[in-house]
């Protein structure tokens, strides 16, 4: 009797330390794109139609809203919907993925690129010549640096797009809205820091892969900047399901675009669900973040918070980006 006791106390002592051992380490959360879960209810995907939301929970004081961005637009397209200073004005702080003072570092997007595969290397020396011409001539220094610093074909190929698109003049730059937003709301500033996620997805292509995208994308350019004005449109009617179905057709995103958007909205979500019960915040993401089954507002719904639009307030004139300036209004406190 003592044996077969003294036998099952040493079985249960070594399922403890083996399960203590499997628990302690830790996991490395940039090896793979699993996203973190939390508690969801089984909802429908609702219609996306506003790019300005708010954001609340049954037993919370704290509400706060989530604005959706196009990255950067032509300056006659620029606009700020009517309310939305008073919005930032009586929020606490602001929330954007990174500080825009800090993208300069390009810890988010660059993806070094090895020395023996590197574009000069991999394409034919007369379309790298061509691709080379075609950037200095009428891109941004940007896009030169991109070319010559080894970062990876798809962020070349996300700047050299942006860049073509939108027109790219040195007298007339196209306008950051999260560098606008920034200036302007002059609000304490957190980042939700998910670079991670993208450096992950884009590892899962090869070089060669994101080379071949990059030529498909220069050659293509003309249809392509076509799909990006029909983008901007959709933004404008605040159409966010619409403007999803034509980001998915810009090579850039390639074929696992959904993980990703999955991936990095879960982790924004991890980090949102705790921080909204103590503060009042202003959200600022890209557009392509919030409508879909996988989309922001939809994961916030089924974690139990209610996400309403703001009604659709489009001013009929366009702003200057350099001259507007929010009202001087008192904070809430």
């Amino acid at each position: 009797m003592l044996w077969f006791i003294r036998t099952n106390y040493l079985l249960s002592l070594l399922v403890i330390l083996l399960c203590s051992n499997t628990f302690a380490q830790q996991p490395n959360i940039q090896s793979s794109l699993h996203p973190p879960r939390l508690p969801e209810s089984p909802i429908f995907v609702q219609p996306s139609q506003s790019i300005l939301w708010k954001i609340s929970k049954d037993g919370e004081s704290h509400s706060s809203y989530i604005y959706a961005i196009p990255p950067k637009v032509p300056r006659d397209f620029f606009f700020v919907p009517d309310g939305l200073p008073n919005l930032i004005q009586n929020s606490d702080k602001l929330i954007m993925e990174v500080n825009p003072n800090e993208v300069s570092l390009d810890y988010l997007h660059r993806g070094d690129v090895p020395m023996d595969s590197t574009l000069d290397v991999i394409l034919p020396r007369k379309k790298y010549q061509e691709i080379e011409s075609f950037i200095e001539d009428r891109l941004s220094d940007k896009s030169a640096e991109k070319l010559k610093n080894r970062y990876s074909p798809k962020d070349l190929s996300r700047q050299m797009l942006s860049d073509y698109c939108l027109g790219y003049q040195e007298n007339n730059k196209p306008v950051d809205y999260e560098d606008f937003i920034y200036r302007v709301a002059d609000k304490p500033l957190k980042t939700l820091n998910t670079g991670w996620t993208r450096a992950a997805w884009q590892e899962n292509f090869s070089i060669k892969e994101q080379t071949h995208d990059l030529i498909r994308s220069y050659e293509n350019r003309d249809s392509l900047c076509s799909v990006y004005k029909e983008y901007l449109m959709a933004y404008r009617r605040q159409d966010l399901d619409a403007l999803w179905l034509l980001a998915k057709e810009i090579p850039e995103f390639g074929g696992n675009h959904n993980q990703l958007i999955e991936v990095r909205n879960r982790e924004w979500l991890e980090s949102l669900s705790w921080q909204l019960q103590f503060e009042d915040y202003f959200i600022v993401v890209n557009a392509v973040q919030l409508p879909g089954e996988f989309g922001l507002l939809h994961l916030l719904r089924k974690a139990g918070y209610e996400v309403t639009p703001i009604e659709k307030n489009i001013p009929k004139y366009k702003h200057d980006p350099e001259r507007y300036a929010f009202p001087k209004l008192q904070n809430k406190n």
